[in-house]
């Protein structure tokens, strides 16, 4: 019998670097926004769910509900890196902050 621990929008992980309040994360094929500043080997609560701003971006254009992918420092718009969400308004071309909602469960069409 299995037994619920947590409504996964926020996990526990273990940092495996130093990490920051509000830095984008990347653990395996997880990745979330840390809601705390770790240590290597603390816990870090790592939200999975969610819209967040100020997510850094390379120097593209993205729609508004386009696709966007994470590449361990920014967001692209290229499938080759891990799905990261949604873009939550249009930006034209540049290197400036964006909103996304995570949704790395979410299946692409």
């Amino acid at each position: 019998m299995s037994t619920s621990i947590q409504d996964g929008n926020v996990i526990t992980v273990q940092a495996a670097g130093t990490v920051a309040v509000d830095q984008v994360l990347q653990i395996a094929d997880i990745i979330g926004i840390a809601q705390n500043n770790a240590l290597v080997g603390e816990d870090v609560e790592l939200a999975v769910m969610g819209v967040f701003g100020n997510i850094p971006r390379t120097n593209i254009a993205i729609a508004q509900g386009e696709a966007v992918y994470w590449n361990g420092t920014a967001v692209t718009a290229s499938t080759a890196d891990k799905f990261l969400g949604h873009s939550m308004k249009a930006y034209v071309a540049a290197t400036t902050p964006i909103e996304v909602r995570l949704a790395q469960d979410a299946i692409q069409a």
